[in-house]
């Protein structure tokens, strides 16, 4: 995902707001509640607001879930080109292109004179 932006200073800051756990009220009409003894109420009041806490919750942790995996691909790749970069051969390849320019113009420099 990497969603930030920068702001005027140049910090990086994050556009997605940070999390809030809302407040759950029990959604049970209160004439089905009046007939019930009080140990009853409070037991269904609870379940009421567990199930909505439930309802809330999944979709957050899919959507956790879904970045976690897009991040861990990330890192694989990384991972893939930084063993790439790092190999025995890449390092000998680096060395021979970083003096190929030096080469080349001491190579120029006798074929001048």
């Amino acid at each position: 995902m990497g969603k930030h932006e920068e702001n005027a200073d140049g910090e990086i800051y994050s556009v997605i707001p940070p999390l809030e756990l809302p407040q759950f009220q029990p959604r049970i009409p209160g004439h089905l509640m009046e007939k019930l003894h009080l140990r009853d109420r409070e037991m269904l009041t609870t379940m009421n607001v567990m199930a909505q806490h439930q309802d809330w919750v999944t979709p957050q942790f899919l959507l956790l879930h879904k970045f976690v995996r897009e991040q861990e691909l990330r890192i694989q790749k990384l991972e893939r080109w930084r063993m790439i970069l790092v190999s025995k051969w890449s390092l000998f390849a680096y060395l021979v292109l970083a003096c190929v320019p030096f080469l080349l113009s001491k190579l120029f420099e006798k074929l001048w004179k």
